[in-house]
């Protein structure tokens, strides 16, 4: 079955996705420099939080944007515990990133998590789906879609640590810079996931398409 994305949902898809990860690229760099357990943890939690709900928030403003010919409906015990592995795999990569000196194996341990969560998010919230057509994937598609995740994570987090130490960005450039590359994951797993899916069925009769969220 063919499917339609609304434009306008889509750039807001992947404005939350970019904010929310600067946030929390922002909040990882606090944490480092608290020397309190206290704070370093609020801090993390915090920055978990961010990106995690942000992976989510995502995720599902993709959905709202995507636009199928048959009535979709969600799980909502599935599309509430998609949010648990961003955001226990955001606080993991956290946690190994505020460490005072994080070594190469880190960031890449940490991008990889990363990676993953945002991975079993969207497969997850894709679980959610309640609907007649039956959801297969493409297996390229979606081997693509984990290696841009991962991928674009890992050049994140270099980004806003390794190029911040060796001064050749400032603290805000790699922030932002990092925000972005991060957001780009996000929002790109997330679409190259969508190419990956394949709904198979008959057109529900009589559907009429809300053309207003459609282009």
């Amino acid at each position: 079955l063919p499917g339609q994305h609304g434009s306008w949902l889509v750039l807001l898809s992947v404005l939350v996705a970019l904010l929310s990860s600067a946030m929390a690229l922002l909040v990882a760099g606090l944490a480092r420099r608290r020397s309190q357990l206290g704070l370093a943890r609020i801090a993390l939690g915090t920055g978990a939080l961010s990106l995690g709900a942000g992976v989510w928030a995502m995720h599902f403003i993709g959905m709202l944007a995507f636009q199928l010919c048959t009535k979709v409906r969600y799980s909502p015990a599935i599309t509430i515990g998609s949010m648990l592995p961003s955001l226990a795999a955001s606080y993991v990569a956290l946690w190994v990133l505020s460490r005072r000196q994080v070594r190469r194996g880190q960031l890449v341990l940490g991008g990889a998590l990363v990676g993953a969560g945002i991975g079993l998010m969207h497969y997850g919230g894709m679980a959610a789906l309640e609907m007649a057509p039956v959801l297969r994937y493409d297996p390229v598609w979606f081997a693509a879609s984990l290696g841009v995740a991962v991928g674009l994570a890992v050049l994140a987090l270099w980004i806003r640590f390794e190029l911040a130490r060796r001064r050749w960005l400032t603290p805000g450039q790699a922030i932002a810079l990092g925000g972005v590359v991060m957001g780009l994951a996000i929002s790109g797993m997330h679409y190259t996931a969508m190419a990956a899916a394949r709904f198979v069925g008959q057109d529900e009769p009589g559907f009429v398409a809300d053309l207003g969220r459609s282009s």
